[in-house]
């Protein structure tokens, strides 16, 4: 029996883009996901949102309800809402993470220059 993959996909930039007020869902995303779902995949939607230390106080419910909503309306897939369907955690267990920025492995020199710009930004000023 082959195990399940299990799937933690970002929202915000991933399934759905923000334009004003609204959602839009990404071209071809409805439609992986789908097929996720059809290769029996286990799929977490994560999202910052859930994070109580990014949002304002009273926010993290509301947004976290948007979100559910608009999978729900489009018909997307899904076995679990991080934060929802659980406690959110800060990076859930999976085999694979798909999100709009991901930093993918390479050598630190060019993860720091990815994240910050720089490799030297990390090095300490008395060596520069």
């Amino acid at each position: 029996m082959k195990n399940k993959i299990f799937l933690c996909i970002d929202f915000d930039g991933t399934i759905a883009d923000k334009v004003g007020d609204n959602l839009i869902l990404k071209d071809g995303a409805k439609q992986a996901l789908q097929r996720f779902k059809a290769a029996n995949c286990y799929i977490l939607i994560d999202s910052s949102r859930a994070n109580p230390y990014r949002k304002l106080p009273g926010t993290v419910e509301r947004s976290l309800n948007e979100m559910q909503k608009f999978l729900d309306s489009n018909e997307i897939p899904y076995d679990a809402i991080n934060g929802i369907s659980f406690p959110a955690q800060a990076r859930p267990i999976a085999d694979f993470y798909i999100a709009d920025n991901n930093i993918t492995m390479t050598n630190w020199k060019d993860v720091v220059t990815s994240i910050i710009g720089s490799e030297i930004a990390c090095a300490d000023k008395k060596d520069q």
